[in-house]
């Protein structure tokens, strides 16, 4: 109540949705010991109840709560995300303008799109400095894949505020591709999204097939 949600730790707020400890811990520690033996709080979205409660002092109420909670999170996600449909790439810079547009570091950003050119999902695959950020090509396809995805485009932010391409973003794409390619998903576009202005690769290289009416 004094501080708000949106400022408290991880772990603050999964002790919040545990409600209780241990006991051998306190519910604060037992939070940071989830977090610690799971990963990541991403990584918690992969668990199963049969693995959650391999966790020490995590039963099977506690293991439910859990992932009730980042249900309702997803949920929430992709009603937002129902929103917006994909019919060009100006539509993906609008979108991704507003997730990335005053980031101080690169974020790579995925949106995932159904067969109807609706937003299915999003996810910031990665974090970087202040002008580089790196991804593994894995993490992007196992979202698509958990999202079902038709088709996928992936946006990062230039800090600097000048969208224009390094030769790592055409390499990247490249990459990107020849993955979705494998998996049978359409890949739309990488835009590097500047200050008020963006840079579509897939356009200036002129990729074939990947186009919005293929």
């Amino acid at each position: 109540m004094e501080v708000g949600v949106s400022n408290l730790a991880d772990y603050e707020l999964l002790a919040i949705i545990l409600g209780t400890g241990s006991k051998d811990l306190d519910v604060l520690d037992l939070a940071k010991q989830v977090l610690i033996e799971g990963g990541s709080l991403n990584c918690l979205l992969d668990l199963t109840i049969s693995e959650l409660k391999q966790f020490k002092g995590i039963g099977n109420a506690k293991a439910i709560s859990i992932l009730s909670a980042l249900e309702l999170g997803k949920r929430a996600t992709l009603n937002i995300s129902a929103k917006h449909q994909i019919k060009e790439t100006k539509d993906i810079y609008l979108y991704a303008e507003n997730i990335l547009a005053n980031e101080k570091q690169e974020i790579l950003l995925a949106i995932f799109i159904d067969c109807k050119c609706n937003i299915v999902g999003k996810k910031i695959i990665s974090i970087g400095t202040l002008n580089s950020t790196a991804f593994h090509l894995r993490d992007l396809i196992k979202w698509a894949l958990k999202y079902s995805a038709f088709a996928m485009a992936i946006c990062h932010n230039h800090p600097s505020g000048d969208a224009t391409p390094s030769e790592e973003d055409f390499r990247a794409t490249d990459d990107v591709i020849l993955g979705c390619q494998a998996v049978d998903i359409r890949f739309l576009d990488h835009l590097i999204i500047g200050r008020n202005c963006y840079y579509s690769i897939v356009h200036h290289k002129c990729f074939k097939d990947l186009s919005f009416n293929n």
